[in-house]
């Protein structure tokens, strides 16, 4: 079997001396692309590091973070991390970070921009549901109206790898909802792999691979054989 996302033996430290702690301790995932990862655990269980070295955001300690089964991203030289992120990756954050004086339209336009092959901007702010708003700037919109212009600012570099950190954690429970349910039509539109962090258990029913974290360390990783569309769970 082919693996999109390959991490072997993952460490990672923070600190120095005597204050020095292992954030991620011997950290092993395979992920098939077209996916839906959702990683759970704890404040302080490392998921929100996992997803930054993931990421290129953070440097490893040991280990390895295999792309496309060809590309060990902790070898790579700050240019080719940076080519990397803007080649295969989009964003998805707790804060939404919108331009305030830009409108929806204009904020998603600043990523196109940097994009080689980029998605249709007309077509892509049809599939989030924003065509109406698409010229209303940030603080005219409801907050999941923000973060649906963040995912679509994610998305419009058509990334292979979509990584998101506590996406909803802002949000309502109906707005929450709504945006997983954007992400699954997402995946399942584009063939983005999705890697998911959160504390919201209730989102592992969506996903395809559910990976529990504590303390740095992986206690389960288990392929979802009875995941459930993200519109019939109950939120």
């Amino acid at each position: 079997m082919s693996y999109f996302l390959k991490l072997n033996n993952v460490v990672k430290y923070y600190g120095e001396g005597e204050s020095r702690m292992k954030v991620l301790n011997g950290i092993n995932i395979s992920l098939e692309k077209r996916k839906i990862c959702a990683i759970l655990g704890p404040s302080g269980s490392g998921k929100s590091t996992l997803l930054n070295v993931i990421g290129g955001l953070d440097s490893v300690d040991q280990g390895s973070i295999i792309i496309d089964e060809k590309t060990d991203i902790t070898k790579l030289k700050r240019k080719e991390i940076a080519q990397y992120r803007r080649g295969y990756l989009g964003f998805i954050f707790q804060f939404y970070n919108l331009i305030p004086n830009l409108t929806v339209r204009e904020n998603i336009q600043v990523c196109e921009y940097l994009a080689s092959n980029p998605l249709s901007l007309d077509e892509l702010i049809e599939t989030i549901g924003m065509a109406e708003h698409q010229n209303k700037f940030p603080s005219q919109l409801s907050g999941g109206q923000q973060q649906r212009c963040a995912i679509a600012r994610s998305l419009i570099k058509n990334p292979e790898l979509l990584l998101c950190d506590e996406p909803t954690g802002a949000l309502d429970s109906k707005s929450a909802k709504d945006i997983l349910v954007l992400i699954e039509n997402v995946n399942k539109k584009y063939g983005t792999t999705v890697l998911l962090v959160t504390h919201n258990v209730d989102i592992e029913h969506m996903a395809h691979m559910i990976i529990h974290m504590k303390d740095g360390s992986i206690v389960s990783s288990i392929e979802n054989s009875n995941r459930k569309n993200a519109k019939d769970i109950e939120w």
